[in-house]
């Protein structure tokens, strides 16, 4: 590889966001590391595959598949013009991952269109509260087996925002979320085929929330998560686009790729609640979700 060639390279995988490059038949020719940390594929399974987006299989903020209405990236191809999406792309371990897709055509010293690249520019959310944590407490506020946060780091959050709602009048929310029929799927699956599960689901959950927003695992197959500053709207929009994206959220398993659904109950923190009421209310909430067929969000 020439010095020029590779000094480029370099640089690009010297990048925190992803960058990829296609041909004109949208055949992936360069992958980079930041595409490999955003995404979880490596260089070697991606190279080669005509269309990155068959194997991110993108959605929109509705569940659109961006592969099958609307590509950014073929649309680029074919008139020459940039564009930026956000989308939510689907990670090797099965979960959503938001990201805003920068595309930009490639052309050859006459003007012709020979390719693009595609930039994955990644909106990195952490667990509210974890990084300011003393290093003696990070285990304890941490879920060992999905990443998120614990129970007890989520009664913290409930307790602030409360705090919070009655000094200050800010407005928060609680989400309950369960994985639907979790224990039949245990049963016709190995344990380490539903800790995956569980993974991808909290995954999924934590990475499509904001900064300011919690959320950690609540017990089993259960997950809470706490928004700030939301109204009751602005609470059931994002609870329906979580459950949408764990919907949409994959697992490679052997016999073919598995799905799950969560059922959810929303309600908002009230200036006379204590943590066991919002808790108790969330929960009907839920139960309301599973009694009315599942996969759906009720707000109380």
């Amino acid at each position: 590889m020439p010095v020029r060639a590779s000094l480029f390279k370099e640089i690009l995988n010297g990048l925190a966001d992803g960058v990829y490059f296609v041909d004109a038949e949208r055949r992936i020719t360069f992958w980079s590391q930041g595409a490999e940390r955003i995404t979880g594929y490596p260089e070697n399974e991606a190279l080669g595959i005509t269309c990155a987006h068959r194997l991110l299989s993108p959605v929109d903020a509705s569940g659109r598949n961006l592969c099958e209405d609307g590509c950014p990236l073929a649309a680029t191809l074919a008139d020459g013009k940039a564009r930026d999406a956000e989308a939510f792309v689907r990670h090797s371990g099965g979960q959503r991952v938001p990201v805003l897709l920068r595309d930009i055509a490639l052309r050859d010293t006459k003007g012709r269109i020979v390719g693009a690249v595609e930039t994955l520019i990644d909106h990195p959310t952490a667990l509210a509260g974890l990084r300011s944590a003393p290093a003696g407490e990070l285990q304890a506020l941490r879920d060992p087996l999905t990443g998120v946060g614990s129970r007890r780091f989520i009664e913290g959050r409930i307790e602030a925002c409360l705090a919070e709602l009655q000094r200050h009048g800010v407005s928060s929310a609680v989400v309950h979320c369960d994985i639907d029929g979790f224990a039949a799927f245990n049963q016709q699956y190995t344990k380490e085929v539903g800790d995956a599960v569980l993974a991808m689901v909290a995954q999924t959950l934590q990475r499509n929330l904001r900064g300011s927003d919690s959320v950690g695992r609540w017990a089993g197959e259960e997950f809470v998560a706490v928004l700030q500053h939301v109204d009751g709207v602005r609470a059931a929009a994002v609870a329906d686009k979580l459950r949408m994206l764990v919907e949409r959220s994959t697992l490679s398993a052997v016999g073919g790729a598995l799905h799950v659904t969560i059922s959810i109950g929303a309600t908002m923190i009230r200036r006379d609640d204590s943590q066991a009421a919002v808790i108790e209310r969330a929960g009907r909430a839920l139960a309301s979700s599973k009694a009315a067929g599942r996969n759906c969000v009720t707000l109380v």
